[in-house]
């Protein structure tokens, strides 16, 4: 699922959860669901990928910056058991029953209707980590790496690769990215998009897991309905109907 339709099914559920807070009498609302951008960001798969996100935090994670508390705010014990159910059934302030999982897990079973086939999406989780690992030591993946790396040489920037560029501890060890950060990170940006390296190491997985689905290509195609019904319900809930 790409993560601008990611973002649909989060918003779906998030304003189903809201209104059965709202019809139990709360008045605590979850936050919006992240942008996709920055959403896409949390794995950093090929290190960061969204230049507007890499401008703002530079190698910090949007959820970790400065101002993002306020989405974080811990829940109440009481708003723990409406949205998560976690205490447990009872009754609301209003005297009606908290659904199982809560007001979150109300909107899950909206959105998963069915049910969510987790073999499915077990067997996808695991071709997508050995893809991913195999891809590293690829000939393919290697020559774009070196050629990303070349380019941020000529910045003056010594990395071998971008995982290593995002992970650099001197980047981590204040709250808020600083100005050489930020500089560094869009220059990062710049040099993978001259080299392609996005498009290039995503193909080269891509090929990868195409291969790896031929093991069980049932598998595949449950997870495939599952993700365009999540979708389809989530649409619908968004335009009311």
């Amino acid at each position: 699922m790409s993560p601008e339709d990611h973002a649909v099914v989060q918003k779906a559920k998030i304003l189903l959860a809201n209104a059965c807070l709202k019809r139990l009498g709360s008045s605590y609302s979850l936050p919006p669901a992240e942008d996709p951008a920055e959403d896409a960001e949390i794995s950093r798969r090929y290190g960061i990928s969204d230049r507007a996100t890499a401008a703002r935090y530079g190698y910090h994670m949007p959820s970790s910056a400065p101002g993002s508390d306020e989405k974080l705010k811990p829940l109440s014990d009481d708003e723990k058991r409406l949205v998560f159910g976690e205490q447990g059934d009872g009754e609301s302030a209003e005297g009606e029953s908290v659904p199982d999982g809560g007001c979150f897990g109300e909107a899950e079973a909206k959105i998963n209707e069915a049910g969510v086939p987790e073999a499915a999406i077990s067997f996808a989780s695991q071709v997508n980590r050995e893809s991913f690992e195999r891809s590293i030591g690829d000939e393919r993946v290697d020559v774009v790496v070196k050629a990303w790396s070349k380019c941020m040489a000529e910045s003056g920037y010594s990395y071998d690769s971008p995982l290593e560029s995002v992970g650099d501890e001197k980047f981590h060890s204040s709250e808020k990215a600083g100005v050489e950060e930020k500089r560094v990170a869009l220059t990062d940006l710049d040099c993978k998009g001259r080299v392609g390296l996005i498009e290039k190491w995503g193909s080269v997985e891509a090929g990868m897991q195409k291969e790896a689905m031929k093991r069980d290509p049932e598998k595949l195609i449950q997870l495939k309905a599952f993700q365009e019904s999540q979708l389809r319900n989530a649409r619908k809930a968004l335009s009311g109907s």
